[in-house]
């Protein structure tokens, strides 16, 4: 139940609001968490670490976290980096940012839990997910409709 508790905290710390504090986990056991991100940090990454110290997880005590990072140039690597995050034994697999983080999470294990942050697509209309209520599989998270945005924004940097 506790590492339930975890994967929903994965899956809405960028848009909800603080949780009470729980006790994490069992003592004595680290919980390993793999991280394909951008090289810019993801909306809602200071409520994310927030709320893992109100669930009583603390990197070096009870929670070890397993940054990738997935920048534009190099985002031809995302399959290694999804499968060497199931090398390493991770828990649970947070694919934030671009939709190849999640794509190749999602070829490296059917088995781990993959937490998606989808911003500038749609995991419905990809085919990740079976819909947004229940999304099936492996597979949870939040998607922030703002597919339409993602033009405006290259727009604005032209």
């Amino acid at each position: 139940m506790k590492r339930r508790k975890l994967l929903a905290l994965l899956a809405g710390a960028a848009s909800s609001p603080p949780l009470a504090a729980r006790a994490a986990g069992e003592p004595g056991k680290v919980f390993r968490l793999g991280m394909i991100v951008p090289s810019r940090p993801l909306p809602g990454t200071r409520a994310f670490e927030e709320q893992l110290r109100e669930f009583g997880y603390e990197e070096g005590r009870n929670l070890q976290l397993d940054i990738l990072q997935l920048s534009g140039s190099d985002i031809g690597r995302a399959p290694e980096l999804a499968s060497e995050l199931v090398g390493r034994g991770v828990h649970a697999i947070l694919a934030g940012g671009p939709e190849p983080a999640l794509k190749s999470a999602m070829a490296a294990s059917r088995t781990v839990p993959i937490v998606m942050v989808a911003i500038d697509y749609d995991p419905l209309a990809g085919g990740y997910i079976a819909s947004l209520g229940r999304p099936g599989g492996n597979v949870t998270g939040a998607f922030f409709q703002q597919v339409e945005l993602t033009a405006k924004r290259l727009q604005l940097l032209a």
